[in-house]
């Protein structure tokens, strides 16, 4: 960048903690206020979005246009909804929408913060439909009906600056060239969607003549998206980037596909917004919401703030502006003074805790260091690690794959994620999997002791943050641990049973650490249960874990009867949760 100028021109704040999981719920709303917003502001943002626009709908917050806007009567029975919309029903959820909408808009035009509102097109209901859903690219009314929406839009909601389009995902989805649509059949992917985008971007221009239409490719492939680049027009239009191909990461905060796109866009004149984790809170780790990485957000920020073409950065998820968050913090400090030197921003982030700083940043870093070892690239199924269960199954550990039917995860994201297809796991991927997720949960350990060792001198307003903090830290490496030693048992087990299969004895060696790793992963979920129980109440009832107390006495009694029944192969039921990745 130029000596003096700041890499990033557009910084998006989105306000809220949503929960990915279940529908119309946030794990904490968001904090919409005129002192929210200067909060927002003095952390260096200069855009917010509107709408919290995640998928589950938290607080039944629009995820559409059509959830908060409807043609008139006579545009409505000539180009009609043909499909049901996934807001709460009713005129009243409609009206709190639209309400809500409109006190969010004022309150950020006050501020004068530019405005964004978020959503998915065409709607089809996520991927109701498959390949060939009712709201088609190729039909004309799709576009006629969009252009009617916009404008009801406009003219409800008068002032929004900006649109943020997702045309895969947020309840969008589009036909495949290679599916049922009889239009779409041979039809490439950017010779359909760029047409679209452009009469998005004309009737917004007319409507908004300083606006612009941001499109986000989520869920094509990278050569779809090149492709749909190589001739996107660039007045009023923007491309809004997630950091990768395959996700918003904490620990991958570029790849090639993001490089590739943004040089494109540049040489085109498209500006470009990446979308990134700048908090504590993420989907990741969720529901654990006091984790902190900050050395991350410094290290990613700069790399993205690197790359040729990229002007802009963007909240991926949501922030608490309320609370304190060393990562949200460090984001700031970095939207104020990004030529500082890591050693420098740490200080200056450190410099609320007072004598306590050196050894709070040695914590960070530990904790950053522990965050970065966590292996995310196994599977999508590794995030929303808060959700896993420690007390996992006692069949034999598997890496949970996740693959969906959209051009991305049939293609390019299978060069960030290993496991993208349903199928059995080598020895060697299960080992490898268990080393880093033990490497990950001794850093976490590690972090959580420095943590301890600095609380004494951290100011008294500060230390509930610090031990919610490394309480969530704890509650991560148990988790870590959990993965760890299933996977252990798994492969010990595996070169058990092949020794018995060829006649050999089974080392005493290899029994003594099977039944050590099974004890470790006992006192751990104890442990969890532990720090789980209300204040106040025992916690011994809640330890209970029968299955693997029987497995140990199995063990102990005749392990060639244990590795006849525990740690065996069996078809994946998720028994713990699809979140629990390693247990069937």
């Amino acid at each position: 960048m130029e000596s003096g100028a700041h890499p990033f021109t557009d910084r998006v704040a989105v306000l809220g903690f949503p929960d990915s999981t279940t529908r119309y719920h946030a794990h904490a709303p968001a904090p919409w206020s005129r002192e929210t917003l200067r909060k927002v502001k003095r952390l260096g943002f200069t855009a917010v979005q509107l709408n919290l626009a995640w998928g589950a709908r938290p607080d039944d917050d629009p995820l559409n246009l059509e959830d908060v806007v409807e043609l008139d009567p006579a545009e409505a029975a000539r180009l009609p909804q043909v499909v049901p919309l996934n807001c709460k029903p009713g005129s009243e959820a409609r009206e709190r929408r639209r309400r809500n909408l409109r006190d969010r808009l004022g309150l950020a035009t006050a501020e004068g913060m530019r405005t964004i509102f978020h959503f998915g097109a065409p709607y089809n209901a996520h991927a109701r439909y498959g390949d060939g859903p009712p709201n088609c690219l190729l039909d004309p009314a799709v576009h006629q009906r969009y252009e009617g929406l916009l404008r009801a839009f406009a003219r409800d909601f008068p002032g929004v600056d900006d649109l943020w389009v997702y045309t895969y995902d947020q309840d969008a989805w589009l036909c495949s060239e290679f599916g049922p649509c009889p239009r779409c059949l041979g039809v490439p992917l950017h010779e359909r969607l760029v047409p679209f985008l452009d009469r998005l971007r004309q009737t917004w221009l007319e409507i908004n003549p300083s606006g612009r239409v941001w499109w986000e490719p989520w869920e094509l492939s990278a050569g779809q998206v090149y492709a749909c680049l190589e001739r996107l027009p660039d007045r009023g239009m923007g491309f809004a980037a997630h950091a990768n191909i395959a996700e918003s990461m904490s620990a991958v905060a570029t790849d090639r596909w993001l490089e590739n796109a943004a040089e494109i866009a540049r040489q085109r004149g498209v500006p470009v917004t990446v979308e990134w984790f700048l908090g504590g809170l993420s989907e990741e780790v969720e529901p654990l919401s006091r984790l902190t990485h900050p050395v991350l957000i410094w290290r990613g920020l700069s790399r993205i703030a690197g790359l040729p073409g990229v002007g802009g950065i963007k909240e991926y998820y949501g922030i608490l502006p309320d609370r304190e968050d060393p990562n949200l913090r460090m984001t700031s400090i970095f939207l104020a003074e990004p030529s500082l030197s890591e050693a420098d921003a740490l200080r200056r982030l450190a410099r609320p805790y007072g004598a306590a700083g050196p050894a709070v940043i040695r914590f960070w870093q530990a904790a950053s260091v522990a965050m970065a070892r966590y292996p995310w690239d196994l599977s999508w199924m590794a995030r929303q690690v808060g959700r896993s269960a420690t007390d996992h199954s006692l069949h034999a550990a598997i890496i949970r794959p996740m693959l969906c039917p959209t051009p991305s995860w049939q293609s390019t994201r299978g060069t960030v994620f290993i496991r993208t297809e349903d199928t059995d796991s080598h020895p060697w991927l299960l080992e490898d999997a268990q080393l880093r997720f033990q490497q990950a949960a001794a850093c976490w350990s590690a972090a959580v002791r420095l943590a301890e060792e600095a609380e004494p001198a951290v100011p008294p307003e500060l230390k509930p943050d610090l031990r919610a903090c490394r309480d969530d830290t704890d509650r991560i490496r148990r988790r870590a641990l959990a993965y760890s030693c299933h996977l252990r048992a798994t492969c010990i087990s595996l070169s058990l049973r092949r020794r018995q299969q060829q006649g050999l004895p089974l080392p005493p060696s290899s029994l003594k650490e099977l039944d050590a790793v099974l004890r470790e992963s006992r006192a751990n979920h104890a442990e969890e249960c532990a720090a789980s129980a209300p204040v106040g109440r025992g916690s011994v009832a809640g330890t209970a874990w029968p299955e693997m107390d029987q497995a140990l006495a199995d063990l102990a009694r005749d392990p060639r009867e244990f590795l006849g029944r525990w740690l065996t192969a069996q078809p994946d039921r998720a028994s713990r949760g699809t979140f629990s990745l390693t247990s069937v």
